[in-house]
């Protein structure tokens, strides 16, 4: 088995500057959350009125096309068209693109002149994972007052990987008067703010174990590439060292957990395993032969010393004959919740998207913990 320690401060410190920026944040006294209650409390106002926001969608992968679908049903968003910077959407009805009737929206491959042009409130940002190569875009929404929701993964806990850009982001949206979140399902909220929320019941919590189940073979071919449906397990190996293969934002998850429950671990570290299949498999996209592989075994862990303080265990793979997601709180009450078929990440995510458009909007502006915003609900659906 291959582990990965991301960080351990106990053998002189991280591999890299960025966790250990966050994990000295997160040993201060601010790292309580605490610290979130009172941009908390400057957050609740306004989010429940049904205001219709005017937005737009930038991006129009997969995900970006559901959520323009999702937002034209949406009495409490005015969406304004859509934005990519493929030459060939240029001028596309939105409504003809989701597979409806023409709409009258469109759209633009220049972000800027988009944005003068239709003047939008808030952008939906469904483009790439890495802050560093998302924050050229973010600053260019946020610099013309445009509130930003992104399904970015390291966003979540921007500056554990890019402190310098998370720090412009932050420094740009108080400037402006806007705010910027990521959402998602997971990161998110299945393996980070489900559990913490749960937590609310709780006198005392001494570890959070959280289990992820998907069929692979149910979801986006995306996914499926992902997490290495039809490789070799040679090839699985590479691509894991090339950075595509495996889920993205399992760091992520750990730390908002973490910082959510005001712990300060010393030590995180994570597992990336093939599951290989033992019967031939068939996807629309992948036919998988017995030893390939059909999907991953990822589980992250945070340390306090020798004590666990929280486990993540994902398995997404071909063929999984039960999809569930349990969470399993060890604590006075414990809690143990499952939920039977699992939340789909797919609609989810674009839901936990859509759903953060009012919360972000009447947010206190800067770069914004989910911590830190009103609980997600749906809004105006």
């Amino acid at each position: 088995m291959k582990i990965a320690v991301i960080g351990d401060i106990a053998a002189g410190g991280f591999s890299d500057p960025a966790p250990l920026d966050w994990c000295e944040r997160l040993s201060r006294p601010a790292a309580s959350p605490h610290r979130h209650l009172q941009q908390l409390w400057d957050n609740v106002k306004g989010v429940n009125r049904l205001d219709r926001i005017k937005l737009v969608q930038v991006g129009l992968g997969p995900i970006g096309i559901a959520a323009v679908a999702e937002a034209m049903r949406r009495r409490n968003l005015d969406l304004l068209g859509g934005i990519d910077v493929d030459p060939a959407l240029e001028g596309k009805d939105v409504g003809v693109l989701v597979g409806g009737e023409p709409s009258g929206r469109v759209v633009r491959s220049d972000l800027p002149s988009a944005l003068a042009e239709w003047k939008p409130q808030a952008a939906v940002l469904t483009t790439v994972s890495q802050v560093e190569r998302l924050a050229s875009t973010v600053e260019t929404l946020v610099s013309r007052g445009v509130n930003v929701v992104s399904s970015s993964e390291e966003l979540l806990v921007a500056a554990r990987r890019a402190p310098e850009a998370a720090a412009r982001l932050d420094r740009l949206a108080k400037e402006t008067g806007v705010s910027v979140v990521a959402a998602g399902v997971n990161p998110g909220f299945m393996m980070d703010l489900l559990p913490v929320f749960l937590t609310a019941m709780c006198r005392r919590v001494e570890k959070v174990q959280m289990w992820r189940c998907q069929d692979a073979g149910k979801r986006r071919v995306s996914l499926q590439r992902k997490v290495g449906a039809g490789l070799s397990a040679e090839a699985f190996r590479a691509g894991e060292a090339e950075g595509w293969i495996g889920h993205k934002g399992l760091q992520e998850s750990l730390a908002l957990l973490c910082e959510g429950l005001g712990w300060q671990p010393e030590r995180l570290e994570e597992t990336l395993e093939p599951i290989l299949a033992d019967i031939p498999l068939k996807t629309k996209f992948a036919q998988i032969a017995p030893g390939d592989v059909a999907g991953v075994h990822h589980i992250g862990r945070a340390w306090k010393g020798t004590r666990l303080l929280a486990e993540l265990d994902l398995r997404m793979y071909v063929g999984a004959e039960r999809s569930y997601d349990r969470v399993c709180i060890e604590g006075d009450p414990p809690i143990d919740v499952t939920m039977e078929g699992g939340i789909p990440g797919d609609g989810a995510t674009v839901a936990a998207l859509l759903n953060a458009v009012p919360l972000v909007v009447h947010a206190t502006p800067g770069l914004l913990s989910p911590l830190s915003l009103p609980i997600p609900r749906g809004m105006g659906v």
